[in-house]
């Protein structure tokens, strides 16, 4: 079994029918988390709300996922200050959290086991996108030894820490700090980045500054490698020969 691990999610449903509508995206999009999410451990759900007024929302949102799940409120202190209720709670429980904003749908079975257990043995990594990538991002490809999953190692320009699905590690938020509150979510999300671009922190135990954790991108794909018998190696000319002389 690995650790537990607590889905974030931000919520704000306005009294109107913006409201109603993005109620509706995110009924469908627990559901589908509920139905493909794939885990070898305890997964548990916090709804960090901004400021709500129908409490009935998530009393449907808590029965489509079906599991243990918590709700918390802010008033209108924006995404930043739901970010940060949610980590803390979900830290609270173990050194692991998995963002998901309330409207994006996973449209396929997803086993997020293999990029925990990359965050769990690789400490220089602080955070698993998985899989949706922005435009423009570059960096090297790596092998997870462990599970036999490949990344790519982000650099960091553009876009490379953003708020779409992806694993945390509590070493990613004590390095890069919480979240900015009272600002917009495009504003959130854009400080943010740009504070990881910046790559060095300061270590207030050490005195100095030192790069901050990474970022990986998961390559999901469809396809195992399910060989045992490696024939990679065999040279054909030797291979022939033996096969003659044990035929003569």
């Amino acid at each position: 079994m690995l650790p537990d691990i607590t889905i974030v999610t931000t919520t704000w449903f306005p009294d109107d029918e913006r409201g109603k509508a993005r109620l509706t995206t995110a009924e469908m999009a627990v559901c589908s988390w509920a139905e493909n999410l794939r885990y070898d451990g305890r997964i548990f759900l916090h709804i960090a709300d901004d400021g709500s007024h129908d409490l009935d929302s998530f009393e449907v949102l808590g029965e489509i996922w079906n599991k243990d799940w918590l709700l918390t409120q802010q008033d209108r202190c924006g995404v930043g200050a739901s970010l940060n209720a949610g980590f803390t709670r979900a830290f609270e429980r173990s050194l692991l959290a998995f963002y998901i904003v309330d409207d994006w749908e996973l449209k396929q079975p997803l086993d997020i086991s293999p990029w925990v257990q990359l965050l769990l043995t690789n400490e220089s990594i602080g955070v698993v996108r998985l899989g949706i990538a922005h435009p423009d991002l570059t960096g090297v490809v790596r092998h997870c030894p462990e599970t036999g999953e490949y990344y790519l190692l982000l650099d960091r320009h553009h876009y490379a820490f953003a708020h779409r699905p992806a694993l945390y590690h509590k070493r990613f938020i004590d390095a890069y700090g919480p979240f900015e509150e009272n600002v917009n979510a495009f504003e959130c999300e854009r400080e943010y980045n740009e504070r990881f671009a910046a790559q060095a922190v300061y270590t207030a135990e050490k005195g100095a500054v030192e790069i901050g954790p990474d970022i990986a991108l998961a390559l999901l794909h469809s396809w195992r490698h399910i060989s045992d018998i490696e024939l990679a190696d065999v040279e054909p000319s030797l291979e022939k020969c033996e096969h003659d002389l044990s035929c003569s």
